[in-house]
């Protein structure tokens, strides 16, 4: 008799490790469709930026605001831009925006990849600061 053959187990790729940035502009250097960074207090003020955004980076902060919600993606011709919660400094929310160019050609990989380097970056450098 044949022993019956054991299914593998299914196991989630590993992640890729979150490339480490020292400065927002090294945001292009490791996501070169970025077009523009941000980091942006909830009263609209930009606390860091790299390149030049389409819209007024407060505009994208209000858009999430009436929607109610603390992540959104928005299509601006072939541009994406994605708003994305950071965490708090000092009583102040911080969010994250990212103005990536042909961005129906991104993948969510890559974005969500992009979010998490300024992710890193905020924690170890802002928060740092306070």
């Amino acid at each position: 008799e044949m022993p019956a053959l054991q299914r593998p187990l299914a196991r989630k790729p590993p992640e890729a490790a979150v490339p480490s940035i020292t400065k927002l502009s090294e945001i292009s250097l490791v996501f070169p469709d970025v077009k523009y960074a941000g980091i942006i207090t909830s009263q609209g003020y930009v606390v860091e930026s790299y390149g030049v955004c389409s819209e007024e980076p407060a505009k994208l902060l209000e858009i999430a605001r009436m929607y109610g919600t603390s992540t959104a993606s928005i299509m601006r011709g072939r541009n994406r831009i994605e708003i994305f919660y950071l965490g708090d400094v000092k009583d102040l929310s911080n969010y994250g925006i990212l103005e990536f160019a042909d961005g129906a050609e991104i993948s969510e990989e890559v974005v969500d990849a992009a979010k998490k380097a300024i992710n890193k970056y905020f924690m170890s450098t802002i928060v740092s600061r306070g």
